[in-house]
């Protein structure tokens, strides 16, 4: 049995929980974005209490937190938690992915390219220009 964490209660679910989570659907019912975060479990309190999303739920030790928040950019307050942060669905106020470095920006175009030189999959989907 897995086990989940909803706001600041635990309980337990089983395997169609999490399979939801991924879709997002615990998060229908409210206007939320919703952000998926990797972080330290170690960083996961001091980030919701940054954070303070109204709906969150936490898996592996609180390594990887489903988030739903309004109007909160998640990239930075993942980064100074040592995480990182994907929007999975949200009002398009924000990039889905935090935006590179000029380096790693680099890094991302080569490999896309390698692996799609004709440009036909998910054009601009992580970055503008890739």
């Amino acid at each position: 049995m897995l086990k989940l964490v909803e706001g600041a209660r635990q309980i337990a679910n089983g395997d169609e929980t999490f399979a939801a989570l991924g879709s997002g659907f615990p998060f229908l019912r409210g206007a939320f974005d919703v952000w998926r975060v990797a972080l330290p479990p170690s960083a996961a309190a001091a980030f919701v209490a940054e954070a303070k999303p109204a709906r969150w739920y936490a898996d592996w030790a609180g390594g990887l937190i489903w988030a739903g928040v309004n109007d909160l950019d998640l990239h930075p307050v993942a980064a100074r938690h040592g995480g990182h942060a994907s929007l999975l669905l949200g009002s398009g106020t924000f990039p889905p992915f935090a935006p590179p470095d000029a380096a790693r920006f680099a890094l991302t175009r080569s490999v896309k390219a390698a692996f799609d030189p004709l440009g036909l999959f998910n054009p601009g989907r992580m970055y503008e220009g890739i």
